[in-house]
């Protein structure tokens, strides 16, 4: 954030001390300013015996800005708003935005109150703000509501908008009520004019509170035009409102756009979705592969559209997909979008999927009067020739966005094995296909080998197929009942050595004499093999 010339600026400086406000505003750089910090730090303690404690600010007026800045002290506000940044901000405009730039929280935040609001780089931010480029990697936990990995609470208005951008979340977060890995709480009183946009969570997300508790990967209450963010991070909620990317949203019709979870979404009443819990979601090419489980009202997608009397409050699923498992013994229950009897007026889905291999279509399913999913397998669901332009279909893999071409979270749950045709995991006769998606490494065990892109048998018998990215890992079982081989396939590649074995899976130093037929390993110079089958007469 640059700063006007008549405007005070901190530059470069840093505080170690410890800093205690006896009321409120309490801040390792200021307390209570109008004033654009750049490229400032806090390492020491800072204390408000009430409210709004920021590491670098505790209440930025108008014009305010922090860029480059960063907090990794122990920041506690008694009773509300702790940020590791900026507490507190006085609502800005259009013209003169609050601008929180390229900043970080590795320190300690927290609130003593039961009411305390959280937040790991900014707290209470009103109308004007915007937050680009930044990220917390502390745990962010209170027995309060408003919780946010990166801010607790996020207003927009009619005519003064603020967004979130870039930014990204790594630490657990806690709260009882209104808790995002992004955000706690997003609210708006005017049509679309708050953004959060290519943002992601890695963290868990729980919401404490037994009625009510608006949980989601990136938004608790997420009242927010959305686009291109994805949650990693497993979501529960003890109450109702969970959702993959957002718990809910009680406002007009707001539009959720190539997103996706791959986290675990758990409540312990209804209104739990893939993607949002509950609310007024139009919601475009998003998919889910993250395990649901609700009472009731539980969706792969959405669980409760919460729909009006005027399309202003529509709800809409299209073009998206889940084959992520559904667990609920409830009625309303959907592998794509539930609702319960009542709400479903202005409600729609349409040209979306669900995998049939991980879920049967439900009795609410094959009943529902506003559009059904489409049910395919697995192996189908591989060849999605009737899903938007905004995806990519590649061998073996699940229909991916494209603007996710290169994440490695998105590619090691869309990639995956294709059997030959007519194959089983239980019998294996042919070559399969895997998904080979930049960072998903493949191994297998030792009687298969993998050559471009196709994992082939050498010997019969047990094997497996593994896929790894991080922390995530998947084994393939399958049954070989017979060597697959590859002398179909031809390479133009530096042969370094052949290898020769038996169908039992003996090696010879050379090609055998008897006759027979035996398996033939080609390794390549540039540490690649090929396996096939020949025949010595």
């Amino acid at each position: 954030a640059s700063a006007p010339s008549s405007r005070v600026a901190v530059d470069s400086c840093a505080n170690y001390g410890e800093v205690t406000a006896t009321t409120q505003y309490a801040g390792g750089v200021a307390g209570y300013a109008s004033v654009y910090a750049k490229a400032c730090a806090n390492y020491g303690k800072v204390t408000a015996v009430t409210n709004y404690a920021g590491g670098i600010i505790g209440d930025a007026l108008l014009p305010s800005g922090v860029s480059y800045s960063f907090n990794k002290g122990e920041v506690t506000a008694e009773k509300a708003y702790a940020a590791g940044i900026v507490a507190l901000n006085v609502a800005h405009n259009n013209a003169t935005p609050f601008v929180i730039d390229s900043c970080y929280n590795a320190g300690t935040v927290s609130v003593t109150s039961t009411s305390g609001s959280l937040g790991g780089v900014a707290g209470n931010m009103l109308a004007g703000t915007r937050i680009s480029r930044c990220y917390n990697v502390s745990d962010v936990s209170t027995n309060g509501s408003y919780v946010g990995g990166v801010v607790s609470r996020l207003v927009s208005n009619a005519t003064v908008f603020s967004t979130i951008t870039d930014c990204y979340n790594e630490g657990a977060v806690t709260g009882t009520m209104h808790v995002g890995g992004i955000v706690g709480n997003a609210t708006v009183t005017g049509s679309d004019s708050t953004y959060v946009a290519r943002c992601y969570n890695l963290g868990t997300i729980t919401s404490t509170n037994e009625k009510n508790g608006f949980a989601g990967g990136i938004g608790g209450t997420l009242k927010a035009f959305v686009e291109d963010c994805y949650n990693v991070g497993d979501v529960t909620g003890a109450g109702k409102n969970v959702g993959g990317i957002a718990g809910y949203n009680g406002s007009q019709s707001k539009a959720m756009y190539r997103c996706f979870n791959v986290g675990n979404v758990t409540g312990a009443l209804t209104d739990v979705g893939g993607i949002a819990g509950a609310g007024r979601f139009l919601i475009y090419d998003c998919y889910n592969f993250g395990t649901v489980t609700g009472t009731d009202n539980v969706g792969g997608i959405l669980a409760q559209p919460y729909t009006g009397q005027a399309e202003s409050y529509a709800a809409t699923v299209a073009d998206s997909y889940n084959a992520g498992k559904i667990v609920s013994e409830g009625s309303n229950v959907s592998t794509v979008a539930a609702a319960y009897p009542g709400s479903r007026k202005f409600y729609t889905v349409v040209n979306a999927y669900a995998d049939t291999t991980v879920n049967a279509l439900t009795a609410y399913d094959l009943a529902s009067e506003f559009g059904k999913p489409i049910g395919k397998s697995t192996r189908e669901m591989f060849d999605q020739d009737g899903i938007s332009s905004e995806f990519e279909l590649q061998t073996a893999c699940y229909p991916s966005l494209k603007v996710f071409a290169d994440n490695p979270y998105n590619n090691f749950f869309v990639a995956s094995v294709l059997l030959g045709d007519g194959d089983t995991f239980e019998n294996v006769t042919k070559p399969i296909s895997i998904g080979a998606l930049e960072g998903v490494e493949w191994t297998v065990s030792d009687n298969l080998s993998i050559s471009d892109g196709k994992v082939y048998a050498k010997v019969a018998g047990p094997a497996t197929i593994t896929k790894t990215t991080g922390k995530f890992t998947r084994t393939y079982n399958v049954v070989v009942a017979e060597p697959t081989g590859v002398s179909e396939v031809t390479t133009s590649k530096a042969i370094a050595a052949r290898y020769y074995y038996s169908v039992n899976g003996v090696r010879f130093a050379e090609k055998p004499s008897n006759a027979g037929v035996y398996i033939m390993q080609t390794v390549y110079t540039d540490g690649t093999t090929s396996a096939s089958k020949v025949l010595v007469k």
